[in-house]
């Protein structure tokens, strides 16, 4: 009897090396620079721009959405979350003085904000990109590594984006 490629057992010994190798590159601290992050945003941008028509075609294919639609609908979106994000991770990365309580006094009170580690984002089949992008836009942006699983039903569109953005970015 052939073993199935959908049985999960199959799925979780592929997927626990790739969330080792996640957290161990967290661990480095390279994705607490915040040139890194504006850097892995900016690629992927640029990966997204010039993969476009790959894009537009794998979401036609999936659900007659015209360019214009899938624009309006995706990718105008992603690209100013992106362009928002690098622009204002500086300032998102700031540490925050706050008030401090009476018991405390005469000390300080900072809020800094501080990356968590690993995240996956679980993508939706309706926007299969918007879905799965914005968050790991926001998750690089705060400092974390992302694993993206893009959904099964959208196979189309999935299979494109793994493809991008195993080009676009290592394995680490």
């Amino acid at each position: 009897m052939k073993k199935s490629d959908n049985n999960p057992t199959n799925s979780i010994s592929k997927i626990k090396p790739l969330v080792e190798k996640q957290k161990l590159f967290f661990n480095s601290n390279k994705s607490k620079d915040i040139k890194f992050r504006k850097l892995q945003l900016a690629t992927l941008l640029t990966s997204l721009k010039e993969n476009e028509s790959l894009i537009y075609d794998a979401i036609y294919k999936d659900f007659r959405k015209s360019k214009f639609d899938t624009y309006e609908t995706e990718m105008a979106i992603i690209y100013h979350e992106i362009k928002l994000a690098i622009k204002n991770i500086p300032k998102w990365s700031k540490r925050k003085k706050v008030r401090t309580g009476i018991a405390n006094f005469p000390g300080s009170s900072y809020i800094i904000p501080e990356p968590l580690g690993v995240t996956l984002v679980i993508g939706a089949w309706n926007y299969p990109y918007q879905l799965s992008i914005l968050p790991a836009v926001s998750a690089i942006a705060a400092g974390n590594t992302v694993i993206i699983k893009p959904s099964e039903l959208s196979e189309n569109s999935s299979k494109i984006m793994a493809e991008i953005l195993n080009a676009a970015f290592a394995e680490e």
